[in-house]
């Protein structure tokens, strides 16, 4: 019974200095009423005042023919076209075939940014339709789909 009210008041312990230790640039952007550039811009559809537009360059890539085994890199250009800073909040792929990566950073307004993801065309094919789906503080939709085909020779 000892050892309970210990490990209990331990644990609110870790608890209160964890939520008391923060990050002193958040803390001061917060006091502020600003979100630090670094950090996303959380989505929420009441808060338009900080969503931006987005052009996809390419949005849509054909693989070709590849061999069954072969890691095929993609890349999938974007341009901030709004004038609040653009943050890609996830990359996620329709599969465990491909592994999407994207930008920390915010993407100022005028400048590019890009998607990079890696098919691994083990046991995939003969034909392939994949998906990517990418969300990020844009309007009127945060909801973006990127697309590769293509064809896998065993």
């Amino acid at each position: 019974m000892q050892f309970m009210r210990y490990t209990t008041i331990l644990f609110a312990c870790v608890a209160f200095l964890m939520a008391a230790c923060g990050s002193d640039a958040t803390e001061k952007a917060n006091s502020k009423g600003k979100q630090p550039l670094d950090q996303p811009i959380p989505l929420d559809d009441n808060d338009a005042a900080n969503y931006t537009t987005v052009q996809w360059l390419d949005s849509a890539r054909d693989i070709g023919s590849v061999r069954a085994g072969d890691k095929v890199d993609l890349v999938y250009r974007f341009r901030n076209t709004g004038d609040k800073p653009l943050f890609v909040h996830s990359a996620n792929a329709g599969c465990g075939c491909t592994t999407p990566e994207f930008p920390k950073e915010a993407i100022m307004p005028g400048k590019e940014g890009t998607i990079k993801a890696v098919f691994n065309s083990i046991n995939q094919g003969p034909e392939v339709s994949k998906s990517i789906t990418v969300i990020m503080n844009t309007k009127p939709d945060p909801n973006h789909m990127l697309v590769f085909s293509g064809t896998v020779k065993q």
